[in-house]
C-alpha cells in the first residue's frame, strides 16, 4: 500500500491569506465498483486499465512532489486517457496546471473533476482559488460558496472567500465571513491560523473605521 500523499501550493489571495490547493493520490485499492460509472457516456474500463491509470496518477503525485510539474501533467494526462472518469486525476491535474501558472486549463481540469464528482468540495475550493489567481472574483465567490454548501465545516473555504470579498471591497461582509472562519479554527485548535485571520480582521475593521 503506497502511502498517502499531500501536496500544497500557497496561493495568496489578498492581504497575507493564502488559499492551499492540495495534490493528494489514490491508494492502491480502487476497484470498479468504488467509481460511479455513466455507461452510456463511458465503456466501463477493465480492472487491469483501473491499476494502470492508478499507477500513473500516483507517479506524478511523486512527481509534483519533487517540483516536476511539467512530468507530472504528463502522466495524469495518461491516466485519464486510460481512465476518462478518473475523478481524482482530473483534480490533480489542475493543481499541477495551477502549479505551472496555466490557470484556464486549470480550471478546466477542475470542472472536468465536478462533472464526475459534483460534491467534492476541495475540488470547488481549488477551483475558486484557480479563478481568484485570474482575478475572476464573482467565479471564485460562486466555488467557496458552494465548497462551503458542501462543506459547512471546514475553515478553509470561508479564509479564501473572506478574502474574496476583500477583492471585492465589500469589507463587512469580508469581516463576518473571515470571523467565521476563526471560529471553525478555533474549534480545531488550530491557533496559527487564529491568528493570521485575527490580523487580517484587525487591519479590516482598521480600515472601516478610517472610512467612516
Amino acid at each position: 500500500m503506497h502511502p498517502h500523499k499531500n501536496f500544497t501550493l500557497q496561493v495568496q489571495l489578498g492581504l497575507g491569506v493564502a488559499g492551499v490547493l492540495t495534490l493528494m493520490s489514490l491508494t492502491p485499492s480502487l476497484t470498479p465498483r468504488s467509481v460511479a460509472f455513466e455507461p452510456s457516456q463511458i465503456q466501463q474500463p477493465t480492472l487491469n486499465q483501473l491499476q494502470q491509470a492508478e499507477a500513473l496518477n500516483n507517479q506524478g503525485v511523486e512527481l509534483a512532489n519533487q517540483g516536476e510539474y511539467a512530468a507530472a501533467i504528463r502522466l495524469f494526462n495518461q491516466a485519464i486517457a486510460i481512465y476518462p472518469h478518473y475523478e481524482k486525476a482530473y483534480s490533480n491535474l489542475g493543481i499541477a496546471l495551477g502549479s505551472q501558472g496555466q490557470l484556464t486549463e486549470a480550471i478546466a481540469a477542475f470542472n472536468e473533476a465536478l462533472k464526475i464528482d459534483p460534491n467534492n468540495w476541495e475540488t470547488y475550493n481549488n477551483l475558486g482559488i484557480a479563478w481568484g489567481m485570474q482575478e475572476e472574483i464573482p467565479n471564485a465567490i460562486a466555488a467557496f460558496e458552494r465548497a462551503i454548501q458542501i462543506n459547512p465545516g471546514e475553515p478553509i473555504s470561508y479564509r479564501n472567500l473572506g478574502i474574496a470579498y476583500v477583492k471585492q471591497r465589500q469589507l463587512p461582509r469580508a469581516i463576518a465571513i473571515l470571523e467565521q472562519a476563526q471560529e471553525l479554527y478555533q474549534d480545531q485548535n488550530n491557533a496559527s491560523e487564529v491568528d493570521q485571520i485575527e490580523q487580517v480582521l484587525a487591519r479590516l475593521r482598521q480600515a472601516i473605521k478610517a472610512s467612516e
